[in-house]
C-alpha cells in the first residue's frame, strides 16, 4: 500500500513544483519587465489573442465543448472573450520581447551540435524521430530559439535568486515551444 501511495504522491508533488516554478518565473518576469517600456503593434496583440483563443478552444474540445457552447453557457461573445484575453496577450508579448532582448544582450548562442542533441532528447521524450520533430517544428531553428529563450529565462531567474523561497523548491521547467514573434517596435528602458 505504501508503494501505491508513493507513486500517486509523486505526480502531485511534481505538479505542485511545476506550479511553484511557473509562479516564480512569472514573478521574475514581472519584476524584470516593470522598468520596460514597449510599444506593441495592435496586429501583434490580435495575433497573440487569436493564438490564445485557439489554445482555449482546443482545451474546451478536450472537455467535450466548443467555443459556441462556451459562449451560450457564459453569455459571452467572441468579442468579449477577445477583450478578456487582450491584457494577458499583451503581457506575454512584452515578456517575450524582454526575454529576446536579454538573449541578444547576453549573446546566447548554441552550436549546431548542441541543437541537434536537444532535438534528439526532445524527440525521444515525445517518442518520435528527430525528422518528425523537425517536421512538426518547421526547422531546427525553432529548437535553437527555444533553447535560447530558456537560457535567457535562467539568467532572469538567477538575477532574482533570494527574492522568492519558492524558487528553491521548484525543479527546472523546459521552455515553451513557441516560434519567434517578429518585433515591429523598439523597446526603451526607463
Amino acid at each position: 500500500m505504501l508503494y501505491i501511495f508513493k507513486h500517486l504522491q509523486l505526480p502531485v508533488e511534481e505538479h505542485k513544483n511545476h506550479d511553484l516554478e511557473d509562479k516564480f518565473i512569472d514573478e521574475c518576469l514581472e519584476k524584470a519587465a516593470s522598468n520596460m517600456t514597449v510599444d506593441i503593434n495592435d496586429e501583434i496583440i490580435d495575433d497573440e489573442v487569436h493564438h490564445m483563443m485557439h489554445q482555449y478552444e482546443e482545451q474546451l474540445k478536450m472537455q467535450g465543448m466548443d467555443l459556441e457552447k462556451y459562449y451560450q453557457i457564459t453569455g459571452q461573445s467572441h468579442d468579449d472573450l477577445h477583450k478578456l484575453m487582450t491584457p494577458e496577450a499583451t503581457k506575454r508579448i512584452k515578456y517575450r520581447y524582454l526575454i529576446e532582448e536579454i538573449a541578444e544582450k547576453e549573446k546566447i548562442e548554441f552550436t549546431d551540435k548542441e541543437v541537434e542533441k536537444q532535438a534528439k532528447e526532445m524527440a525521444d521524450n515525445y517518442g518520435i524521430s528527430v525528422d518528425e520533430l523537425i517536421k512538426a517544428y518547421g526547422s531546427l531553428d525553432i529548437v535553437r530559439y527555444d533553447m535560447t529563450m530558456h537560457r535567457a529565462l535562467e539568467i532572469i531567474k538567477e538575477g532574482n535568486e533570494g527574492s522568492s523561497d519558492k524558487k528553491e523548491e521548484a525543479p527546472k521547467k523546459p521552455a515553451a515551444k513557441k516560434a519567434p514573434t517578429k518585433k515591429t517596435t523598439k523597446k526603451e528602458e526607463k
